[in-house]
C-alpha cells in the first residue's frame, strides 16, 4: 500500500515537473515566466499610469510639485475598474536626450495611460515619438502648441499662448481700462508670435466693435516696441510710453530684461501703468524680483488660484494639500497634475478597459472636465479652454484677484 501511495506521489510530482519545465521553456526567460505565473507585484491585478517627470536634473523642484498633485490625487482615486492604480515613476533626468528611452520604458509597461513630460521641448519630442503608436498621453504643464498639433495622442491640462494672450487682452480692457498699450517684443525672437497675435486680436476686434457703433474717444491702441535680451538702456522705449501716454504695458520678457526695465520705469516715475506678465512671472525668483519694484503694478496670470477655487475638486483638492503639506498655496505644477491623473482615471473608466488603445480612443472623445483648475473643455486637438486666474503682485506674492 505504501509502495502504492510513492509510486502515485512521484507520479504527480512527474507530472508537475514536466508542466512547469514546459511553461518555462514556452517563456523567452524566467521573469517573464514568473510575471506571467505568479506576478510582478500585482501586474495582472492593477491597471498602470506611466508618470514621466524630472526627479533629478535642473527641473527637479518641478518633478516635486507633479509628484505631490499626482500622489494626493492617488490617495483620492486609487483603484479604477476594480484593480488597484499602479503609479510607474519614470525620471526624465530634465534631458531632452533621455526622452526616447524613457518613453520606450514607459510604452514596455504597456500602461493604460502616460503623464508628462515636464518641460516644452521633452512633451514635443514624446508626442512626435507617440506618432505611430495607439497610446494615450496627458501633458501637464506644456503650453507649446506643436504639442497637440496633430490632435491625436495628447490632452493637456494648461491653456496654450494662442488662448493666454487673447484672455490677457481682454482682462485689461474690461477691469483695467486699458485704451493706450505698448506691447515688448524681442528682435529676431518669434517664441511670443502666437501670445502676442491672440493678444493684438482681441484688441482688433474690440476697435472695430467701438468703431461700428461710433464710440471713438474709447477705442484701444497698440504699439510694439522691440528689445534685445542684451539690452541694458531703455530710454527710448521710456520716451514713447511718455508720448502716447501709455496706460498699459503688455510684457511677455525674460527675468533680466524685466528688471533693468523696471528700475528705469521707477526712475522715471511712471509708476501709474500697469504692466501685464505671463505665468513665468509667478516663479520665485521673478516674484523676488519684483519684490525691489514696488512701484511697479504687475498683474500675473496662473492655471491655479487657491482663493478663486470654484470646483468641489478644487476645494477637495486644496483640503487634501492641507492635511498633508499643512496651511499654504500649492504649486500650480502641483495642481495641473492633480488634475491630470483624475482625468486619466475618467478616460480609462469611460472606455471601461485599462488596455492602451481602448483609453487612447476615449481619450480622443473626451470634451469636458471639471478639475481642481476650473472647468475645462476641450477642443479637437486636445487643447483646453478653461478658467484662469489674474493676479496683483504686491510685496513679491500674488494677491488673486475675484
Amino acid at each position: 500500500m505504501d509502495m502504492k501511495k510513492r509510486r502515485v506521489k512521484k507520479s504527480i510530482f512527474a507530472v508537475l515537473l514536466a508542466l512547469m519545465m514546459a511553461l518555462l521553456t514556452a517563456c523567452s526567460t524566467y521573469d517573464n515566466f514568473k510575471n506571467a505565473f505568479f506576478g510582478d507585484g500585482g501586474s495582472m491585478e492593477t491597471v498602470k499610469i506611466a508618470f514621466m517627470l524630472p526627479e533629478t536634473g535642473k527641473d527637479a523642484s518641478y518633478g516635486v510639485e507633479e509628484k505631490k498633485g499626482v500622489e494626493l490625487a492617488k490617495q483620492l482615486y486609487g483603484t479604477v475598474l476594480g484593480k488597484d492604480i499602479e503609479l510607474i515613476y519614470l525620471d526624465t533626468q530634465s534631458s531632452v536626450e533621455s526622452i526616447e528611452s524613457t518613453l520606450n520604458t514607459a510604452l514596455s509597461y504597456e500602461p493604460a495611460m502616460v503623464l508628462g513630460p515636464y518641460g516644452e521641448a521633452n512633451c514635443l519630442l514624446a508626442s512626435q515619438l507617440l506618432e505611430n503608436t495607439k497610446q494615450g498621453a496627458i501633458a501637464i504643464s506644456n503650453k507649446n502648441t506643436l504639442i497637440t498639433e496633430n490632435g491625436t495622442h495628447y490632452l493637456r491640462m494648461t491653456y496654450v499662448d494662442s488662448k493666454l494672450g487673447g484672455n490677457l487682452a481682454l482682462y485689461a480692457l474690461n477691469n483695467l481700462a486699458m485704451r493706450n498699450v505698448m506691447i515688448l517684443t524681442q528682435e529676431d525672437d518669434d517664441t511670443n508670435q502666437e501670445l502676442i497675435k491672440s493678444f493684438t486680436k482681441v484688441i482688433d476686434k474690440r476697435s472695430q466693435k467701438l468703431l461700428k457703433k461710433k464710440h471713438s474717444k474709447n477705442i484701444p491702441n497698440y504699439t510694439k516696441a522691440f528689445y534685445s535680451l542684451d539690452q541694458d538702456n531703455f530710454e527710448e522705449i521710456i520716451q514713447e510710453l511718455k508720448i502716447i501716454k501709455t496706460d498699459t504695458v503688455f510684457a511677455p520678457v525674460p527675468l533680466q530684461v524685466a528688471d533693468e526695465f523696471f528700475t528705469e520705469i521707477e526712475e522715471n516715475n511712471l509708476t501709474g501703468i500697469n504692466f501685464l506678465g505671463t505665468e513665468s512671472w509667478a516663479e520665485e525668483d521673478f516674484l523676488a524680483m519684483l519684490a525691489k519694484h514696488p512701484g511697479v503694478k504687475a498683474y500675473v496670470p496662473t492655471d491655479y488660484s487657491e482663493t478663486n477655487t470654484q470646483t468641489e475638486l478644487g476645494k477637495t483638492f486644496l483640503k487634501l494639500y492641507n492635511n498633508k503639506y499643512g496651511e499654504g498655496e500649492p504649486s500650480v505644477e502641483a495642481a495641473l497634475a492633480f488634475d491630470a491623473y483624475v482625468l486619466a482615471v475618467q478616460i480609462i473608466e469611460k472606455a471601461r478597459s485599462a488596455n492602451p488603445e481602448q483609453v487612447w480612443i476615449a481619450l480622443k472623445q473626451t470634451e469636458e472636465f471639471d478639475g481642481a483648475t476650473g472647468h475645462i473643455k476641450f477642443n479637437q486637438k486636445g487643447d483646453p479652454t478653461k478658467t484662469y486666474n489674474m493676479n496683483r503682485v504686491i510685496k513679491g506674492e500674488l494677491q488673486p484677484l475675484k
